[in-house]
């Protein structure tokens, strides 16, 4: 169908989207609905999994009054993209919540996980993943061990976790058992990368039964039909939000390319098999499909616009994103800051700590100092892709930080690379829209920003100092 159109659906958590693709990849409508999270003391932070859903179905309407009939009938294919560790217990026959949705964020476990002494090592080459309480395993047994209705339910076989992926899937097709594609599978910790199966040997370690999780498919499975009025669109496509953000501007993007997003917090990839990511890295499933599987290494900086957010209101200066670009443009200091607020996340993984400023100056030389810690982060990440072989010539950002034109100079600077960033605001949904529509190219690095690389000594100076401190912190660890 040349002149197709696409539905994707994307829930990120705090929000719900419904957007509809053309062919060449460009927005035709698009409806949002937002959510609240609760979070509690102790690290529980949950969701209503009814309320989610009822958020989808209302954008689904909002797109149904949106769209012309001619429009409508152009959708032919449909995707679901989800944030990757949220999950809930569900009663396995009636498929019904037992539990909130567990949030990504929640970390109600982690004492307990950091009791057990995982070998990392072997564990990434398992799942290619490091020991971390956002994962599913972790709260998985905490309910196994302190919920009773989830204790009762497995005591009677009935028990089966659920990825929020999969239930959303099921609840809007009405499916008649749940299944988790691998990307999402991954993120609890207890899935084999290699083997593209459950571990027996996590599920042993986390003492949780096979028959406790869903079947796995590819990315790809016709999952069954979602319904937008009339039309009943095959869903085609379920998998994480982040992992399709590569694919916005096209397949042929992916070759040479490093891609970046900056938003709550930062991550950068690159396309890379399994088996020579860095030990310091994930290695993520970017989609596995029925032919083959595709696998990029990923950095991650736990805390980017969350740290900014957490400096305004600390410091109580507040000059608002609009200044933002001012007070990086006239960075004249050797301040450094030491983003350790939500742990740093790769290279380094050092747990959550009080943050720390190194050096004196202005309260707008400090926020400008938290805006480059998650630059030196990310060019820490940068240079383990470098030294694994990665061949990157050029990086692409996106995400609300990126649209501060001094930290894509920045960055490019650093980095030693162009920097390109397209107007984009719906890039992992995009990328799940090109993914869908087999596309190769789309027209947005032609229309893109280009910031060249340009010496700047202050800067590198900066780097090096925050990089000295991290890796002694490390070290220490």
């Amino acid at each position: 169908m040349p002149d197709g159109h696409v539905l994707i659906l994307d829930q990120g958590g705090h929000s719900s989207r419904a957007v509809v693709f053309d062919e060449k990849g460009q927005v035709v409508a698009s409806a949002a609905c937002s959510l609240n999270i609760e979070n509690r003391s102790g690290g529980f932070v949950e969701q209503d999994p009814q309320a989610i859903i009822r958020s989808l179905q209302n954008c689904l309407q909002q797109l149904q009054a949106n769209l012309t009939e001619k429009q409508r009938g152009k959708i032919h294919k449909a995707g679901l993209i989800v944030q990757r560790s949220s999950f809930l217990a569900c009663e396995k026959k009636l498929m019904q919540p037992i539990t909130p949705v567990i949030s990504w964020q929640d970390t109600r476990n982690s004492q307990w996980l950091a009791q057990q002494n995982l070998d990392i090592a072997h564990l990434h080459q398992i799942t290619g993943l490091r020991v971390n309480a956002h994962y599913g395993a972790s709260k998985m047994r905490w309910l196994l061990e302190h919920d009773a209705d989830v204790q009762k339910a497995a005591k009677e076989n009935r028990l089966v976790f659920v990825p929020l992926s999969a239930y959303i899937a099921a609840e809007l097709t009405q499916a008649a058992s749940y299944r988790v594609d691998p990307v999402i599978a991954q993120r609890t910790l207890l899935y084999d990368i290699q083997k593209q199966q459950w571990s027996d040997e996590l599920l042993q370690r986390f003492t949780i039964a096979r028959g406790q999780l869903p079947e796995v498919v590819s990315s790809d499975t016709l999952i069954g039909n979602i319904t937008l009025g009339e039309a009943s669109i095959p869903l085609c496509l379920v998998g994480g939000d982040q992992s399709f953000l590569p694919l916005a501007c096209g397949f042929a993007a992916l070759a040479g390319s490093a891609f970046v997003n900056v938003g709550t917090g930062a991550f950068i990839q690159c396309l890379m098999p399994p088996h020579r990511v860095p030990q310091a890295l994930l290695s993520s499933s970017m989609a596995v499909t029925q032919q083959q599987p595709l696998f990029v290494a990923e950095g991650t900086v736990n805390a980017a616009a969350s740290a900014l957010d957490w400096f305004w209101q600390s410091s109580g200066h507040n000059p608002g994103y609009e200044d933002l670009e001012r007070l990086l443009e006239n960075t004249e200091t050797e301040m450094v800051f030491i983003n350790t607020l939500a742990g740093t996340g790769s290279p380094w993984w050092l747990p959550k700590q009080e943050p720390l400023f190194i050096g004196a100056g202005s309260w707008q030389q400090q926020c400008a100092a938290v805006v480059e810690s998650v630059l030196f982060a990310l060019v820490e990440n940068l240079q383990q892709l470098l030294q694994a072989g990665a061949a990157i010539e050029q990086l692409i950002i996106s995400g609300g930080l990126a649209q501060s034109s001094a930290f894509c100079r920045k960055l490019a600077a650093l980095a030693g690379l162009r920097v390109l960033r397209p107007e984009d605001h719906e890039a992992s949904a995009r990328g799940a829209a090109m993914f869908l529509l087999n596309s190769a190219q789309s027209d947005l690095l032609q229309s893109a920003d280009v910031f060249q690389p340009q010496n700047d000594t202050a800067l590198q100076q900066r780097f090096l100092t925050h990089s000295r401190t991290m890796w002694q912190l490390s070290e220490s660890c």
